[in-house]
């Protein structure tokens, strides 16, 4: 799993590829921060079914919150610029590695992906050899 800091570092060069678990409820998205006591996402029982990238973050200031929250990531959906906000949502990010949010709201923090731009090629044997 991914901390919280560990995220806002990888984003200061590049948005972060992650899987997360969503129900119904995010499709109702319009605007403002979504949290774990509006989407009820983050039981790890959950399997990740959805695709986003986080590409910011940001704290709460004049947002409309559902439920507490202080931070929140900055996430692009793939579900078109007429859903949410142009594309977008944020998502509440406190709270993440405790018992709500073990992995993050809607587990966020836990299969995050991103570019290296380190040049890897695969030999005939399939082995991936790095060339840095």
């Amino acid at each position: 799993m991914m901390t919280n800091e560990s995220m806002k570092q990888v984003l200061q060069k590049t948005p972060i590829g992650v899987g997360i678990y969503t129900s119904g409820m995010l499709m109702s998205y319009s605007h403002g921060v979504v949290t774990e006591d509006y989407l009820h996402c983050s039981n790890l029982r959950y399997i990740v079914n959805h695709g986003v990238v986080v590409v910011g973050y940001g704290k709460v200031k004049d947002e409309k919150v559902r439920g507490h929250c202080q931070e929140y990531w900055i996430v692009r959906n793939s579900w078109g610029s007429q859903w949410g906000e142009n594309g977008f949502f944020k998502l509440c990010m406190d709270g993440a590695g405790d018992e709500k949010t073990p992995l993050g709201t809607c587990q966020v923090n836990a299969y995050g992906t991103w570019p290296t731009m380190k040049n890897y090629s695969l030999p005939a044997d399939g082995k991936a050899d790095s060339q840095s």
